[in-house]
């Protein structure tokens, strides 16, 4: 009987860690898209603000 309450406290070791892990992993990607995203708002904004002073000094 030990052994089964053992090999069950064991599996819920696993499962618990791999939910763990789990969200660890959600986490960094939604940072990571969270991220990604200023980091295009950023260069959305310079490049736009580069062209204006090109077409400013061009024309």
């Amino acid at each position: 009987m030990a052994a089964v309450f053992f090999a069950a406290g064991f599996l819920a070791a696993a499962f618990f860690t791999a939910g763990f892990l789990a969200a660890v992993f959600f986490t960094a990607g939604f940072l990571a898209t969270f991220f990604a995203a200023g980091f295009l708002a950023v260069a959305g904004l310079a490049a736009g603000f580069f062209a204006a002073g090109f077409f400013e000094t061009v024309f």
